[in-house]
């Protein structure tokens, strides 16, 4: 009933596994360039007039990865993004750079980047507090609460500190003050992050994905170039229909493990009065870039590799949700529930392997703009061999969920 695609356990027809059969079938930009006939070498953000970053930037961030503040182990995905993003530009130029939904981890690797400057956004005043006390002060790199979506009138009150996510990917109630980062985030930047960011936009800001998509594309400079790291949603059996129970019941123990959490800590939030957290798949995002005048040059995955304390560590958040719960005998249960969980992830032998379960993946995103389009008539919509023009990008065949 579950089919492996790539060391991913996902089912049949579900979008995750298109998303996954087109990054085996292309994983750079090679193959979408190739249906406008357009070379790689011309894509947009390559070429000459390459920038260096200035040696003052290449120290500190040298000195920073040499530090016990730097990250402890290797993000596979961001380390990736690194060498993608050189890749691109032909260099190690990193310019102004924007952590846009900000925390500590994406922080930390940030200021291992050659970067000018950084301005790192999120919208609690307690992550901030907490990232200042965690990494040590650069005068290069500005912390800020600024709210990417402040005309949502639906959006999330901030708990700060109580934040069930740790990362701080945080978009703010419209109430919250942003006028103090006025000043940091205006203007545009030469690398834009969004780590984590958008499968946060349905609890703090519903409904906000198009407006998120279309303030922090807006920021990414004519040369510029968008770094976008997210996870794909896991299977849902029920949409196969009335087989769906059957094919859950069938599905690996770990399986059926990781997806009773997630589904415990939503069903804890809706009943909390809350909104859950949802993940947007690879496809919409690319298509979502793509009709912002973007070209994805390269996106990557990586599988999840789940190990009984990380799923501990998600049942722990369901029963903090759970706990807010209103309705004594609704609370009593799902507590319950997730007490359950945790006896069954210590008897699993799946996740107790070396290396963990895998289940599920991550994916990263390197993106730069289209050219601007210079050609006339027949010579449109390849243009001039400048770059890939906004026509030609008009013209690659994405198909699934429009953003």
């Amino acid at each position: 009933a579950f089919s492996t695609v790539e060391t991913r356990t996902c089912l049949p027809g579900d979008p995750a596994v298109r998303g996954m059969q087109r990054w085996r079938a292309a994983r750079t930009s090679t193959a979408l360039l190739a249906v406008v006939g357009m070379p790689l070498s011309g894509r947009a953000g390559a070429g000459s007039g390459t920038r260096e970053p200035s040696e003052e930037a290449t120290a500190r961030a040298a000195a920073f990865a040499a530090s016990p503040a730097a990250p402890e182990y290797p993000d596979v995905l961001m380390e990736w993004l690194r060498t993608s993003m050189a890749e691109v530009r032909g260099g190690s130029f990193v310019g102004r750079a924007l952590d846009a939904g900000t925390g500590v981890s994406s922080l930390r690797w940030m200021r291992t980047l050659p970067a000018e400057s950084i301005v790192a956004v999120t919208a609690s005043e307690g992550m901030k507090n907490d990232m200042n006390a965690a990494l040590p002060p650069c005068p290069h790199t500005e912390v800020v609460v600024h709210n990417w979506c402040p005309s949502n009138a639906l959006a999330t009150v901030m708990r700060t500190s109580e934040s069930p996510a740790a990362s701080g990917l945080h978009l703010a109630h419209p109430n919250a003050s942003a006028t103090s980062a006025d000043d940091e985030t205006s203007g545009v930047f030469d690398t834009v992050l969004m780590d984590y960011l958008l499968g946060s936009i349905e609890y703090y800001a519903p409904f906000g994905e198009t407006a998120l998509m279309d303030a922090l594309t807006d920021k990414v400079a004519p040369d510029g170039v968008l770094l976008f790291v997210g996870r794909e949603p896991f299977p849902f059996p029920a949409r196969l229909g009335e087989a769906g129970a059957q094919k859950f019941d069938s599905a690996p123990w770990a399986a059926r493990i990781v997806l009773d959490t997630e589904r415990l800590r939503d069903s804890a939030m809706l009943l909390s009065q809350q909104r859950h957290y949802r993940e947007f798949p690879c496809e919409w995002v690319e298509e979502a870039l793509r009709r912002r005048g973007f070209v994805v040059t390269a996106v990557e995955t990586h599988p999840i590799a789940h190990s009984v304390s990380r799923v501990k560590r998600q049942i722990k958040w369901a029963e903090r949700e759970a706990s807010r719960i209103g309705d004594e005998g609704l609370r009593a249960a799902m507590l319950a529930r997730a007490k359950g969980l945790r006896k069954a992830a210590d008897a699993c032998p799946e996740l107790s392997v070396r290396g963990g379960f895998r289940f599920g993946g991550n994916y990263a995103i390197v993106a730069t703009r289209a050219a601007a389009c210079e050609g006339e008539g027949e010579s449109c919509p390849a243009g001039t061999g400048v770059g890939l023009c906004a026509e030609a990008v008009a013209q690659i065949p994405f198909h699934g969920l429009g953003p």
